[in-house]
């Protein structure tokens, strides 16, 4: 599938989970990869922020693999002088209650 814009509903939904860090998971991988750049989840959610905020375009995709067909958020920001590919899911946790997840965070190749 290709990527298209986010729709402005989902953009609120990500912003307003981003404001709130400490509530944000990372998989594995991401944790690894920002590890490696020493960032923080703290630092990927200020940036993305940041994007939101600049009114710059996140894409939506859609995941394959363990989250198959969940609608995935893409931004490519510069981060430290480094162009970074970044990638977000919202999990439900229940009807009310949403959970950012980084999914990558890791340099752009």
């Amino acid at each position: 599938m290709s990527k298209k814009p986010a729709d402005p509903e989902a953009v609120k939904i990500l912003r307003e989970l981003a404001a709130h860090p400490g509530n944000v998971t990372t998989t594995s991988t991401a944790k690894y990869d920002m590890m490696g750049l020493n960032l923080s989840t703290a630092d990927i959610c200020d940036t993305l922020l940041e994007w939101i905020d600049e009114l710059k375009e996140v894409k939506q995709t859609v995941m394959r693999g363990k989250d198959a067909g969940r609608p995935a958020y893409e931004i490519k920001p510069t981060l430290r002088g480094a162009l970074l590919y970044c990638k977000f899911i919202v999990r439900d946790i229940d009807d009310q209650n949403k959970k950012l997840c980084i999914i990558s965070a890791h340099v752009d190749h």
